[in-house]
């Protein structure tokens, strides 16, 4: 999160609500939030792919290589696929 430093106070009351004030028993709004992550994750390959393709390589040179794969490569996309086709057929 980035913000001035003259901002601090309302940078952490929102990072606040945004943690401890979040109805995770609202399952319209969290498929919504899904559905998003899905359109952000589908889009990746024009505005990442070079990115994409370098994590992908880098996957066998370390542990960290692959952490950082699996957290934000391929992988992750077809986590975040699989879960909005369970949400949108529940």
């Amino acid at each position: 999160m980035k913000f001035l430093d003259d901002k601090v106070e309302p940078a952490m009351e929102l990072l606040n609500d945004l943690i401890y004030s979040q109805d995770c028993t609202d399952a319209q709004r969290l498929t919504d939030v899904l559905m998003q992550v899905r359109s952000h994750h589908r889009t990746r390959p024009s505005s990442d792919g070079l990115g994409l393709a370098t994590r992908r390589a880098g996957r066998g040179f370390s542990a960290e290589g692959q952490l950082n794969d699996v957290w934000k490569g391929l992988p992750q996309t077809r986590l975040v696929e699989q879960l909005s086709g369970r949400a949108v057929t529940c």
